[in-house]
């Protein structure tokens, strides 16, 4: 959860200036990959039409796979989440964001199942409903933090606001300690099939599913930064004075913006070597092993 401390009182005013200073470049930053990470998935969602209708020898459809619609939804959220809010915003388009950044690290956490589910059936199948029920709680978890975020921003009173804000950061607290318990039983599955490859002398650069694991643990890396980023900003925002300097209070600001970016990008980097890996195993049939995915669209 990312929030915001929106007093502006004296020894708040040089922190948050210079966080703020910087909202406009990680827009026009955010926006511009954007546009160049839409139109690298554009390109790759064709090449995958097009092989699909070298394969199956019928009429090509145009559709969108499940991991494509997930990297989509996470990417817009991004986008919406990185919006330049001026000072004098409404309470509604203040709670929309906030609302914005949650679903962004559900729909992380969603991704991170979605693509790892095969591994995890074959590695650790009896981790699936823990992992299940990990999302549903953090799901939960997130819904009493917009409720509680929303009382913050309505109450006038400095009790309550204040004990709002103490039931807010608890719950962010939570939510990441929630969200790296599920990335870890996750990343386990991955080392664990990795090594089953190697044991097994597999061709892990055309080993779809080591594919899909070896990009998860760089993703898992990327989303711990991430958490660390979007704590360490939750924690420094607490307290009523500053304890951190502002450049280091810029520096969390900025992390917690870039890293999903990166996020996207780890994401796009496994699609085109998954396609890479399926193009190569129809010249190599007999040689090169590929796992098969039955019901996993890429």
């Amino acid at each position: 959860m990312n929030q915001t401390n929106m007093s502006l009182s004296d020894p708040w005013t040089e922190s948050i200036v210079s966080a703020h200073s910087s909202v406009i470049w990680i827009w026009w930053i955010t926006l511009s990959s954007f546009i160049v990470q839409s139109g690298f998935l554009s390109y790759q969602m064709r090449r995958e039409n097009l092989a699909r209708k070298s394969e199956q020898q019928g009429q090509q459809r145009i559709w969108v796979s499940p991991i494509d619609a997930q990297v989509i939804g996470i990417m817009i959220c991004n986008l919406i989440t990185n919006l330049p809010l001026p000072a004098d915003t409404s309470l509604t388009c203040q709670i929309a964001a906030f609302i914005f950044g949650n679903l962004l690290q559900l729909l992380i956490l969603f991704f991170t199942w979605y693509r790892a589910h095969l591994i995890v059936n074959q590695v650790m199948p009896r981790s699936k409903y823990p992992l299940i029920f990990t999302i549903i709680l953090y799901g939960g978890l997130q819904i009493l933090g917009v409720g509680f975020q929303t009382m913050f921003s309505l109450v006038r009173d400095i009790e309550s606001q204040s004990y709002a804000l103490t039931v807010v950061s608890g719950l962010s607290y939570a939510c990441e300690a929630v969200a790296f318990c599920l990335e870890s039983l996750i990343v386990l599955n991955y080392i664990l099939y990795l090594r089953r490859a190697r044991a097994e002398n597999s061709r892990l650069h055309t080993d779809r599913l080591a594919i899909v694991a070896r990009y998860g643990v760089a993703s898992f890396c990327c989303f711990q930064l991430y958490l660390i980023a979007s704590i360490g900003f939750c924690f420094v925002n607490a307290p009523a004075v500053p304890i951190v300097s502002p450049t280091l209070y810029t520096a969390l600001y900025c992390a917690q913006q870039f890293l999903p970016l990166l996020y996207i990008q780890i994401q796009l980097g496994m699609k085109w070597s998954i396609s890479s890996a399926r193009e190569l195993s129809r010249y190599a049939p007999t040689v090169i092993r590929v796992s098969e995915f039955t019901d996993f669209k890429f």
